[in-house]
């Protein structure tokens, strides 16, 4: 009996910067996409470089390049670049304004963002013959 296994597509968004649109917020808000298709090519190098820094006592049960150490986070980084032929990262850059804005558009704004983004990459794949995509997000920021 074979087994079909759909042509399965992660794309992993995230942000960096923040939705202060006034003078003390970050001048850029950056939504960043990395695109894989299973089997990721890192999986076992990965697993392996955890159980190696769980060995000498540093604790990564989640990677974040904010929080860990930097030997760590070049390390990873070297891992990744190693393969990067069977990565795409995809990115939008916006300069916000440092003035007020309408209420309306902070709550539209990180939406539209993402919408874009991922209007972008649905593209994309469709033309690749993927036939599911599955979208992993951190903690989507909603203002209020």
């Amino acid at each position: 009996m074979k087994i079909h296994m759909k042509r399965r597509t992660y794309l992993f968004v995230d942000e960096s910067g923040n939705l202060d649109f006034t003078g003390n917020g970050t001048r850029y808000f950056v939504l960043t996409s990395v695109r894989l298709t299973r089997p990721f090519p890192l999986n076992k190098e990965l697993d392996s470089y955890k159980d190696g820094c769980l060995v000498r006592g540093i604790n990564i049960e989640s990677f974040h390049c904010k929080n860990d150490r930097k030997r760590i986070c070049f390390d990873i980084l070297d891992q990744i670049a190693s393969v990067k032929e069977s990565i795409r990262v995809h990115c939008r850059v916006i300069m916000k304004r440092k003035d007020e804005q309408d209420s309306k558009f902070y709550r539209v704004f990180y939406q539209e963002m993402l919408r874009a983004l991922l209007t972008q990459l649905l593209l994309t794949v469709s033309k690749n013959g993927v036939q599911e995509v599955i979208v992993i997000t951190g903690t989507i920021p909603v203002r209020r």
